[in-house]
């Protein structure tokens, strides 16, 4: 898959409201006139990513844990 076919379905899953973040965060990130800008951009995010993904990781355990069935990822990703 093409990066703009994947960044086509990545976008159809977001709300209005992170559409327009999205839109003023890559308004921003247009912006970065240096190096070190970008770098910590790209720090932010991959944090931010790597936090999430924890989160996640851990709910899901916990759910599981505790006898819960998780509803379907397609489920999840419509709300």
């Amino acid at each position: 898959m093409e990066s703009e076919e994947l960044l086509a379905r990545l976008r159809s899953y977001m709300s209005i409201d992170q559409e327009f973040y999205h839109v003023k965060f890559m308004d921003k990130a247009r912006k970065v006139k240096t190096k070190e800008d970008l770098i910590e951009i790209i720090d932010l995010l991959h944090s931010n990513y790597l936090v999430r993904v924890k989160l996640f990781s851990n709910l899901a355990r916990r759910v599981a844990e505790d006898g819960y069935e998780l509803p379907p990822l397609d489920e999840l990703i419509k709300h």
